[in-house]
Formats: C-alpha cells, structure tokens, sequence
C-alpha cells in the first residue's frame, strides 16, 4: 500500500517493483493506496479545511503535502482519483480530513465521487 505518492510516482515504483520480480511470476501483491482525502462542495472550501487539519497533522506546510492528498470538489477528486487509477491503483484506503463528525466528506465521497470514477 502506498502512501504519499503522485499518480505518476505510483506508477513508477510499480514499474520499479514488476521490474524486479522473476520473469513469469505473478504479482504478488495488491495495488493500493492510502489517500489522505477532503471532499467539500468547493474546491476552496476543501482546500482550506485539509490545509488547517492535514497541515496541523503533519507540522508541516500544507504546500508540501498537498500534491499527494486527494482535495478539492467531487468533480475535482473524481478527476485525481481516476489519475491514480490510471497508474495502477486498485484499491483506496481513504483517509477522511475532516473536523469532528462532519459526514459530508463520506456523503460525497459515496454520492459524487466514486460513481464517477471507473476501473
């Protein structure tokens, strides 16, 4: 399972990895990710909700974590789930950045988001 990875980082260390596996053999292992994810209506609104939490977090600018979350309105996270889903990713362990028991990211996540993304 990988974790802050850009689709097209995720892509090369799959590549990296089949490359070192003997010829043949098959692999062995699930392709997955683990996705710090904010959904909101916006991507502004999301945007500064994940750079408040995921910032705090990780101590760190969100500016540098930003470019391995999943953030942004259901149209946006639709668009850079299906990225890494192109890259090889199978499966999300999604990782909701949200204050307190808010539902919305889910609500979205299940309502918006994953009917729009295929395989």
């Amino acid at each position: 399972m990988g974790i802050f990875l850009t689709p097209e980082r995720y892509e090369q260390s799959l590549e990296r990895i089949r490359s070192l596996m003997p010829k043949g053999r098959a692999e062995p292992m699930k392709r997955s990710l683990y996705a710090w994810t904010c959904i909101a209506k916006t991507d502004g609104e999301a945007r500064d909700q994940a750079s408040a939490l995921l910032g705090a977090f990780y101590n760190l600018p969100f500016e540098r974590l930003e470019r391995f979350a999943i953030v942004g309105s259901p149209k946006t996270c639709a668009a850079r789930l299906q990225e890494f889903v192109s890259a090889g990713v199978e499966d999300f362990a999604i990782a909701p950045i949200t204050a307190g028991r808010d539902m919305q990211t889910f609500d979205l996540l299940v309502g918006e988001v994953i009917p729009s993304v295929t395989a």
